[in-house]
């Protein structure tokens, strides 16, 4: 298997340690979660502080379904939480090919679409940042698959929904840009 297994405690294979560690090593680079589980995610989390990483960016908080509380310890930790635009705007119940033309790889955005505990839309999600602050998240599209819309479509519709929920431009303007910049020290 190429893939780095992620315990939940204990120690933790020699080849999740030396990718930690590279990323340690080059502060410039960031560490992205990727689509794991919650339970995943808050213990890489907690292994990039314990490695000394200081660019965490945390995917898709909602959908591997973080409460509002993990998601501020995680922000407390110095983790940046995504906030994609796909996260709310597929069709529940729709499997989709996504990434691949074979039928048999599609699926229901990773599980998530008909789940009846699914996230449940962007007014929750707006909320959500609201609360836990919108210094620590950072938001794009997670677009450019093949079932989905152009990215510059994706970040239209994200936009132009913040400001229908009466985000202001200065506030839309941190979370597409301020905070990415921090993130890459530009």
């Amino acid at each position: 298997s190429r893939a780095v297994r992620i315990p939940l405690d204990g120690p933790i294979p020699d080849e999740l340690a030396e990718i930690l560690q590279l990323i340690a090593d080059h502060p410039h680079v960031h560490l992205n979660t990727g689509h794991v589980s919650a339970e995943e995610t808050i213990r890489l989390v907690d292994l990039a502080v314990q490695f000394g990483i200081r660019k965490i960016v945390v995917a898709h908080p909602a959908r591997v379904r973080l409460t509002t509380e993990q998601q501020k310890q995680l922000a407390a930790k110095g983790a940046l939480l995504e906030g994609c635009v796909s996260d709310w705007m597929f069709h529940r119940g729709l499997p989709r090919s996504n990434y691949y033309v074979e039928p048999e790889w599609r699926d229901e955005i990773a599980g998530i679409a008909s789940s009846p505990d699914a996230f449940s839309g962007i007014v929750p999600w707006a909320r959500q940042m609201r609360e836990i602050g919108l210094e620590h998240f950072v938001v794009g599209t997670d677009y450019g698959i093949r079932s989905g819309p152009t990215p510059v479509e994706g970040m239209r519709i994200l936009i132009s929904s913040l400001l229908d929920l009466e985000f202001t431009s200065e506030e839309i303007h941190r979370l597409v840009k301020g905070n990415i910049e921090k993130l890459l020290d530009l």
